[in-house]
């Protein structure tokens, strides 16, 4: 993903994921407000991720910038799953973000029927007479 300070330079912005509720990974960047930076984190097995940002100073846009305005543009983000996704929830709030995501449930394991115990077999039924098929209702006696 690319993230780029909105109003200030030397933005910091530091990424925190999290598996389970307890944090196993934390990253930070230094953003300018005039070029993306590109952040690949290459995490797994994460259910949640904060971003908050802090800091910097006004780039000296006619409107915005120093302290209080401390956003961040997102752009390219990629999330890819091992298994689809339940439920993905976004927020986003003064200076931060948050992604969380809700694991699916695993799947109920099935036996193949390789591995399936065979059904019993019926006995089979004693040989009748043969029947005469019937004639159709239409042919003529």
């Amino acid at each position: 993903m690319y993230l780029t300070g909105a109003w200030n330079d030397d933005l910091i912005v530091t990424i925190v994921a999290y598996r389970e509720g307890a944090a196993v990974s934390t990253t930070t960047h230094t953003l300018s407000a005039t070029a993306p930076t590109l952040v690949t984190l290459n995490l797994s097995q994460i259910d949640r991720v904060n971003m908050s940002a802090a800091g910097g100073t006004s780039h000296g846009y006619p409107t915005g910038g120093g302290v209080g305005w401390v956003h961040f543009a997102m752009d390219n983000l990629d999330i890819s799953f091992n298994l689809p996704p339940t439920g993905v929830t976004a927020t986003a709030g003064n200076a931060q973000a948050t992604v969380a995501f809700t694991p699916p449930r695993p799947m109920r394991q099935t036996r193949s029927r390789a591995t399936r115990p065979a059904a019993p077999r019926r006995a089979a039924a004693p040989p009748s007479a043969p029947m005469a098929p019937a004639a159709p209702s239409w042919f003529p006696a």
